[in-house]
């Protein structure tokens, strides 16, 4: 219909040319165009669909010299008053598609005897027209695609959680995203961004630019997309330089894709445990992942799945900790029917089994039950397994990967894990360190935490002061890259409207440094202090007492506690 006023123009033209009348149909058979008779009938439905409908359906030129015998026509309900002698139909292509007819009808013994003798001029010209209107319908789709992609591009661009500016062919800024204007402060300047320039920082920084706004300049790191769609000739996705995260990097293209990069730290600590990733990730072993709570050992079995030719495969991840006993089985295994009380009537298959092909990821393995333990060593040693009220073996083809945050070599040698299963598992050992072993890397976690939830609270972070940081690097970080997540989002949710995060935000969040024990007295607390209670004293001793003996046998003696209330104590407090 919106190239209705040219195919009427087209219709006219042929009409005179022909002699006979024409008329263009849409593929819903509307009518959009028509001579002589046919010119009163435009916006409604045609009549005689058979015919218009098998040309559309098979894009091909459709002729009928006579529609009352001929088989197309067999299921038209008006076949039988039809006055139709002859019709011919064209189809209009789009992409392949048919969108639609153009033709003619002949009503009377003299249009028909006109159509027969010049058949072959007829051809040519419905074809040649239904180019032309091909060609117009491309022009209107074109137009209709570049409207919806800026459309689309600016919808995107506004929810998008980096920065962005659009720059026109003569380098001007032409528009900036709200995220862009909080970056360079520019909340309060209205729409026009003309003021705005953008400077390069150097080859030796290819990626670092500095834009520039009346009484301010930003330093970025940023990727500039060429776009040639008038006035968007180029695009330019922005972070700020200091407060550059996993998140942003990824968006830049400054790193490549993949969850290894997703492992944020600059310690000689995080750059081993990368290579060791890397190194194993295409092995087909056993791999076993021990650190802290929080330190994110998960992050670590994702980027060895995703580092492997099973990438393409399923990532299924398991916490023994968070099923109950009676569930886990079943879960891990999968039933039959009949299985047990409840059970699915057509039985289900297990986490196991949907690991096919894939990676299989079991947390907090030192909290299986010893009944389970011994299924999983005949997995792990047949490579099939056995659902639940079935003895039929079901082989599996999956990588595992294990992690704990327990010493199981120790549980091991106390009889409360199983010693085979542990040899299973520990193929392939990688130890995460914990926070506070890797201070180095707290500015930049942090960072990247900053920008996550100043975006997603839309509060904006235009500074962060120096004794922030030094509260931070201070800190021990019992529960690891987690807590510091945690207090991250706890201070940008108490930043003022300044903008200013500072190290009174995180007061009753993150206790201050722990005061020095006496050497001689490992158990001895030292006086309390501000913001300190009898937990704080009771966690910085054991995780001190940890850190003297070594081991947690030999703690457990020298505190004066059972080996099994330490680990009660160590799970309490995120040692």
């Amino acid at each position: 219909m919106r190239m209705q006023d040219t195919a009427q123009q087209y219709v006219e033209i042929l009409r005179d040319l022909l002699g006979i009348d024409v008329s263009i149909i849409d593929a819903r058979q509307v009518r959009i165009a028509g001579s002589g008779r046919m010119k009163a009938r435009r916006g409604s439905v045609a009549r005689y669909g058979c015919i218009v409908r098998h040309t559309l359906d098979t894009g091909r030129v459709t002729v009928v010299e006579n529609p009352t015998v001929n088989p197309i026509c067999a299921d038209c309900g008006i076949r039988g008053q039809c006055d139709n002698l002859c019709e011919m139909w064209s189809p209009i292509m789009l992409d392949g598609e048919a969108i639609g007819v153009i033709g003619c009808v002949c009503y009377t013994p003299e249009q028909k005897e006109i159509f027969l003798r010049r058949r072959e001029t007829f051809e040519q010209f419905f074809t040649q027209f239904a180019g032309l209107l091909e060609s117009r319908a491309h022009d209107l789709v074109d137009v209709d695609r570049h409207q919806n992609v800026c459309a689309v591009l600016e919808r995107v661009l506004e929810r998008a959680q980096i920065g962005s500016l659009i720059l026109d062919a003569e380098g001007r800024v032409f528009d900036v995203n709200q995220l862009g204007k909080q970056l360079l402060g520019l909340e309060e300047s209205g729409a026009d961004f003309s003021s705005l320039t953008i400077q390069s920082a150097g080859p030796d920084a290819p990626k670092e630019y500095r834009i520039h706004s009346p009484g301010c300049t930003r330093r970025v790191v940023a990727d500039i997309y060429r776009l040639s769609m008038d006035p968007y000739d180029r695009l330019m996705l922005f972070s700020d330089a200091e407060l550059r995260s996993d998140i942003s990097d990824g968006l830049l293209g400054l790193t490549p894709p993949g969850d290894l990069d997703r492992i944020v730290g600059q310690s000689g600590a995080i750059r081993t445990l990368k290579r060791n990733i890397r190194m194993v990730a295409a092995s087909c072993s056993n791999v076993l992942i021990t650190g802290e709570s929080g330190t994110g050992k998960e992050l670590a079995a994702r980027a060895i799945h995703s580092g492997s030719d099973r990438k393409n495969g399923p990532f299924v991840a398991v916490n023994c900790a968070a099923l109950p006993e009676n569930l886990l089985e079943s879960e891990l295994f999968g039933y039959v029917k009949g299985a047990f009380t409840g059970a699915s009537a057509s039985g289900r298959a297990g986490l196991l089994e949907s690991a096919q092909n894939g990676t299989f990821f079991l947390d907090e393995v030192g909290e299986m039950p010893p009944s389970l333990q011994v299924k999983l060593l005949r997995v792990l040693e047949q490579r099939e397994i056995t659902r639940l009220g079935s003895n039929v073996p079901t082989p599996i083809n999956a990588r595992f990967v294990f992690a704990s945050n327990r010493d199981l070599a120790e549980m091991a040698a106390e009889g409360t894990f199983r010693k085979d299963l542990y040899y299973r598992i520990n193929v392939v050992p990688l130890a995460i360190p914990p926070l506070r072993e890797r201070p180095e890397d707290i500015r930049l976690l942090a960072g990247g935490f900053i920008r996550k939830f100043s975006i997603a609270m839309n509060k904006p972070c235009r500074r962060v002061t120096e004794d922030f940081w030094q509260a931070l690097e201070r800190y021990s970080w019992p529960g690891n890259v987690r807590e510091l997540q945690n207090a991250v989002e706890f201070a940008v949710n108490m930043m003022p409207a300044s903008g200013v995060l500072c190290a009174d935000l995180l007061r009753g969040k993150i206790a201050p440094p722990a005061p020095e024990l006496p050497a001689s007295l490992p158990g001895e607390a030292a006086p309390p202090g501000e913001d300190w209670n009898l937990r704080h004293a009771e966690a910085e001793i054991i995780r001190r007492c940890l850190a003297r003996y070594g081991d947690k046998p030999t703690a457990a003696r020298e505190l004066g506690i059972s080996l099994a209330t330490l680990y009660r104590k160590m799970k309490e407090y995120h040692l």
